[in-house]
């Protein structure tokens, strides 16, 4: 039963998430353009493909598959990261420069350190 249960839970999961952004999709790209919006719209796309990961990483056959699709995994992790950012930084206007780039640079260097 498990093994319908939780594919299916993730398959829910990125499908919430791409219509969400589906909704916001529209107005983000009428005039006046908001970056908060799109910023959203990409970070909904980018925990979707987080979503597709997940299932994909717990039944993989071998642990070179495994391991491949755990670094695979972080691009989207870092995405969502500098996405956050991004939208709280244009839908708030407010917060500190540096501690955003501080986070989108350790984001960044997870990936770095998964690659190597």
């Amino acid at each position: 039963m498990t093994g319908f249960i939780v594919p299916a839970l993730w398959s829910m999961i990125a499908g919430a998430c791409l219509a969400t952004g589906a909704i916001h999709l529209g107005p983000a790209l009428k005039p006046p353009r908001q970056r908060a919006r799109l910023a959203f719209v990409a970070l909904v796309a980018s925990l979707a493909v987080l979503a597709v990961f997940q299932p994909l990483i717990a039944n993989a056959p071998d642990p070179a598959q495994y391991d491949a699709l755990r670094r695979w995994s972080q691009v989207p992790i870092f995405a969502a990261v500098v996405l956050v950012v991004a939208f709280l930084r244009g839908y708030l206007g407010t917060g500190r420069a540096w501690l955003a780039n501080l986070a989108c640079g350790a984001a960044f260097a997870s990936v770095v350190v998964a690659f190597i």
